[in-house]
């Protein structure tokens, strides 16, 4: 919803997007899933969603609403374990609200829950060095959007999946579209865009990320060896798709 019109117009990239936006509030003011309330959701979502409208300067009434839940249930980051801690959260959050704050919306930043949070961005960003991440596929590919500056276009376009994505993260990849025009991110984001009606998941296809994300998880933890035939099976399906 932030990318801005590839042929230089001003507008909107994925308008049908900010319509799904404006279509999707919930009651008291969030975005998320209706089914299931976790803090972590509800606040990266609404955050991501109000960063999203005040940007293009659209619906006022739904921006003030959504800062409303902001404030009155960041804390409740605190409550919830870091397991269910999305995956990207702590690198995503940390640069919404930067950009948050660049386009005048308050956020508070100062509970010990969100100093939590910038604490593991960059133990993790310290954890992968810039060199690495630029010549061999990382995690940090499905968070490229919490990741403003130091970036090397030319090298990371060559990480590329197969289908134009950045690890099967729209966010990630939309990020990728902005700072590059890349004309396979631009078809990814487009076909997704149109299946989902303007609303795409946070990841997609996820059968196939969940199948490299456990592959790589095995291999992270040395003990691949033990998971052979699983491993075969799962990137036999992945070479499939």
């Amino acid at each position: 919803a932030l990318v801005e019109d590839i042929g230089g117009k001003g507008q909107p990239q994925f308008p049908t997007s900010i319509e799904w936006i404006s279509n999707n509030q919930l009651e008291d003011g969030s975005w998320g899933d209706s089914a299931a309330y976790s803090a972590h959701d509800r606040i990266l979502n609404t955050l991501a969603c109000v960063v999203a409208l005040r940007s293009w300067k659209m619906h006022q009434d739904k921006t003030d609403k959504g800062v409303t839940f902001i404030r009155k249930n960041i804390h409740r980051l605190d409550e919830e374990k870091e397991e269910h801690m999305p995956i990207g959260f702590e690198v995503a959050l940390p640069s919404l609200i930067e950009t948050a704050k660049k386009l005048g919306i308050d956020v508070p930043n100062d509970s010990p829950a969100l100093q939590k949070i910038y604490a593991r961005r960059e133990l993790k960003l310290t954890r992968i060095p810039r060199d690495i991440m630029h010549k061999v596929p990382t995690t940090l590919l499905h968070s490229l959007e919490g990741m403003s500056s130091g970036l090397e276009w030319q090298e990371l376009l060559k990480l590329q999946c197969p289908d134009g994505s950045f690890l099967f993260s729209p966010s990630s990849t939309a990020f990728a579209l902005q700072q590059t025009k890349d004309e396979n991110c631009l078809k990814y984001l487009l076909k997704h865009v149109r299946k989902f009606n303007g609303g795409v998941p946070n990841v997609y296809p996820v059968d196939l990320f969940e199948r490299l994300w456990a592959v790589d998880r095995l291999q992270r933890l040395g003990i691949s060896r033990y998971f052979q035939p699983e491993i075969e099976e799962c990137l036999g399906y992945v070479h499939r798709y």
